[in-house]
């Protein structure tokens, strides 16, 4: 996390997280994705503003044409563990949405987005928004669960060769996903 100082500027402050008690873990698991949550308080002194619930896109965001295919997607991610700055701050890439069909959730849990993915991606908000808008405005459409990679098996007489070959194309974890996960820590 980071504190805000009174020049403007931000300082990292490591703020410790208990994630298990007598051995049971403190967070919840989706029952089918790999999306987990926890409750938490904010430390005092941090500048963090949460993202509200009512900024997860719901299914008539994907069906009334405000997600589609080639929306812009804003992806805030730490790729190959690259933070922004000493603060810690994530590095905002761009991507697009890059699959279909969106809906059903049934039958569609994730879906692609084409930017140029890195480990480290995983567990990142992709959002939408207006460029160069602010946060309240930006409306969350899923989450980073991975990249799409191609696999290469090479086999000759005395070696054999795995190599993977990015696709530059992120699975992305339906918002509707994270709310589920969200309402299991808030029961």
């Amino acid at each position: 996390m980071r504190e805000k100082r009174p020049d403007g500027t931000f300082l990292r402050k490591e703020v410790p997280l208990t994630i298990r008690s007598g051995g049971k873990p403190l967070w919840v698991k989706h029952p089918d994705e790999d999306v987990a949550a926890i409750k938490l308080t904010l430390p005092l002194g941090v500048s963090c503003q949460p993202l509200r619930l009512d900024q997860l896109a719901r299914a008539e965001d994907f069906t009334n044409g405000k997600i589609r295919l080639g929306s812009d997607a804003w992806i805030f991610c730490f790729p190959a563990r690259l933070e922004a700055n000493d603060a810690g701050f994530p590095v905002l890439r761009h991507g697009s949405i890059a699959s279909l069909p969106l809906l059903p959730l049934s039958s569609n849990r994730t879906f692609m987005v084409d930017f140029n993915t890195f480990g480290g991606d995983s567990g990142a908000p992709v959002m939408m928004g207006e460029r160069g808008g602010i946060q309240s405005d930006a409306l969350v459409v899923g989450l980073v669960l991975g990249m799409q990679r191609q696999t290469d098996k090479v086999s000759m007489p005395f070696e054999e060769r795995t190599v993977y070959h990015p696709m530059a194309l992120a699975i992305v974890a339906h918002a509707a996903i994270i709310r589920q996960t969200v309402e299991l820590v808030l029961r």
